[in-house]
């Protein structure tokens, strides 16, 4: 009722993830809306909250995967350049390739460069640069959203909300989902899959206590039941 409980199966063998049902349901609405083609999509969500709380697995995972579409993770690698005009070319390349491609999914994982309001002093060498990649990022939304284009992008941040540029904020170009830690009942329903998941037993230690204790996410729960 409360939680999305997701099961992902690859090449290491079976992941258990859960999310707040609402942010989960947002996140699944809001991408069948951009790659079915449902209406006038804002077709960018931006996935905010502390490092750990499944923003990428979201993004990167589970959404291409339910909705059968082709990905591509983006690291700032991957565009950001110290030559002046790449990194806005090489940006432009990674949609161009998304709306050649379409239906398909692009996630700007950790993306702040794109979307955050610090990203550097005007004036700056990085300060122009964050400027003109966020002009690029505009534009191309723009275009996705004004042709209704099957281009889904999601963007990954640990950024505080307030952080995130307010024009990115808006509808027809991106919408901020925030992701938090799940709370008491969500650790628990996580534990008891993953102890059902990996056959762990520990009847003695109240895992979720020992986790609020040392200030664990859920990956790190995950990747501790995943070692036990």
């Amino acid at each position: 009722k409360d939680h999305a409980v997701v099961y992902v199966e690859d090449g290491a063998g079976t992941h258990v993830y859960v999310w707040p049902a609402e942010v989960y349901r947002m996140v699944v609405d809001g991408a069948e809306a951009v790659l079915e083609r449902r209406g006038r999509a804002t077709p960018a969500y931006i996935l905010a909250g502390p490092p750990g709380s499944g923003k990428t697995s979201l993004a990167s995972v589970v959404i291409p995967a339910k909705f059968g579409v082709p990905s591509d993770v983006v690291s700032a690698a991957d565009y950001l350049s110290k030559w002046v005009g790449e990194s806005e070319k090489n940006l432009k390349r990674i949609f161009d390739r998304a709306k050649l491609a379409q239906p398909y999914a692009v996630v700007f994982d950790e993306g702040d460069a794109i979307i955050a309001r610090w990203v550097g002093s005007s004036g700056s060498s990085m300060g122009d640069v964050a400027k003109n990649v966020q002009s690029v990022a505009k534009k191309e939304l723009a275009e996705i959203y004004s042709k209704r284009l099957r281009v889904l992008v999601m963007v990954t941040t640990n950024l505080d909300p307030e952080d995130v540029l307010p024009e990115f904020r808006r509808r027809g170009r991106g919408v901020l989902v925030e992701v938090p830690y799940l709370g008491t009942a969500g650790l628990r329903i996580l534990v008891d899959r993953l102890t059902s998941l990996h056959r762990v037993r520990c009847p003695s230690v109240d895992i979720v206590d020992v986790a609020a204790k040392r200030k664990m996410s859920p990956a790190d729960i995950s990747e501790w039941m995943e070692r036990l």
